[in-house]
């Protein structure tokens, strides 16, 4: 049992880890999105966000 509550509590976080991770790149990729349909250049605003996409 004591196995199983290390096993479980590592698990846990593991999956907190991965939301945490996880949530601030669905964010930025929702905003792109918002972004680039409201926006008249799009070349231009894609080319920015590759840019600045490679240096995260």
């Amino acid at each position: 049992t004591k196995a199983l509550k290390k096993f479980r509590r590592r698990n846990l976080l593991r999956c907190l880890q991965g939301a945490l991770v996880d949530f601030p790149q669905r964010l930025i990729s929702a905003l792109v999105v918002k972004a680039y349909y409201s926006t008249w250049n799009q070349g231009a605003f894609m080319g920015a966000v590759i840019g600045i996409s490679r240096h995260l």
